[in-house]
């Protein structure tokens, strides 16, 4: 389905209703400081709440994730707790998801999976390793074989203007970052919607806002991503945007799907101990993108408080439950 038709829908009250409040109030916890990145820290709410509305209606997503890190020569912090907090969610409403990523940032997806109970509670997502060579044609393999309703990047370099995915530092990633975006020209030939979630312009899906990271980014016209999303979730820090996108998903019944801040510290130790880096500090510690373990868990309690008033009484109005439990 066009993502324009699932806009209309929930626009027009088919999707469930969201209180424009709440939606802010998600706004504004993930994107408090992300102007320091040079984009602005009050980006459209509504993109929010449509990529949760896109996804609850899907069957089947494939989402990529893993941002190689030059000078470690490892996945970051950022990306993988954030995509499998979010494969884990779908995979409890009953969709099928597809996580990509590459040999960098495979082990810490799984890892950040296992923390979840996915293997033993959700049989519905499968992790796969792009190669780095064919990269293109293994892409448009996958369509063929799973035939997404959705694709979803979190945190996944994108092309440049010439072609070449970009670190903030202006570093050329070619040589570590397998080519991703023809999951989302291949869906956008197809009409499949595709969401995008980062927090720095470079990101694939980001030439949504291309003008803004030109206005604003450090060294935005070098890094800014051409590929565009048709709805980007911006914050400061990606794992953020797709844990409000999972608190959206659970409203307003049904089992809570957001995970808990201790399952977050869990997620944030575990990729650090299999040497995943903070993409700041460059070190691998559980911390991500020089924001402190103790915010990253409050965050994820914060998402947890906004949502929880308007849960349905029978799940008791309780938010930040394990999406396993």
């Amino acid at each position: 389905m066009r993502v324009d038709t699932l806009r209309a829908d929930f626009h027009h009250g088919s999707m469930p209703p969201l209180s424009a409040d709440t939606i802010e109030l998600l706004r504004a916890a993930i994107q408090t400081g992300l102007s320091a990145r040079g984009l602005p820290d009050r980006g459209a709410p509504a993109e929010l709440a449509e990529a949760a509305a896109v996804l609850r209606s899907a069957r089947s997503v494939v989402m990529t994730t893993g941002f190689c890190i030059p000078a470690t020569m490892t996945g970051e912090t950022d990306g993988p707790p954030g995509a499998a907090v979010l494969a884990a969610a779908l995979a409890r409403r009953g969709t099928t998801v597809h996580l990509v990523t590459d040999q960098f940032s495979v082990e810490l997806v799984r890892a950040c999976l296992s923390v979840l109970g996915v293997n033993a509670a959700a049989p519905g997502v499968t992790v796969s390793e792009v190669p780095y060579l064919d990269a293109q044609d293994w892409c448009r393999d996958l369509f063929v074989r799973v035939r997404p309703d959705v694709v979803v990047a979190v945190e996944r370099p994108g092309a440049a203007a010439d072609g070449r995915p970009y670190s903030m530092r202006g570093e050329v990633l070619s040589a570590v970052s397998a080519d991703t975006d023809t999951l989302f020209t291949e869906a956008q030939r197809l009409a499949i919607p595709t969401i995008a979630v980062g927090d720095g312009g470079n990101e694939l899906g980001m030439g949504r806002i291309r003008n803004l990271v030109l206005a604003g980014v450090p060294l935005g016209t070098l890094i800014s991503a051409e590929t565009v999303a048709d709805i980007v979730v911006t914050a400061r820090i990606s794992n953020w945007g797709a844990y409000a996108i999972v608190a959206l998903l659970g409203l307003p019944a049904g089992p809570p799907l957001l995970h808990t801040p201790e399952q977050e510290e869990a997620l944030l130790r575990t990729v650090a101990d299999l040497g995943g880096v903070d993409g700041v500090s460059l070190r691998a510690e559980p911390t991500v993108d020089g924001v402190s373990l103790e915010a990253n868990r409050d965050l994820v309690g914060l998402l947890g408080r906004i949502v929880s008033p308007l849960r349905s009484r029978e799940w008791g109005g309780c938010g930040g439950q394990s999406p396993t439990q």
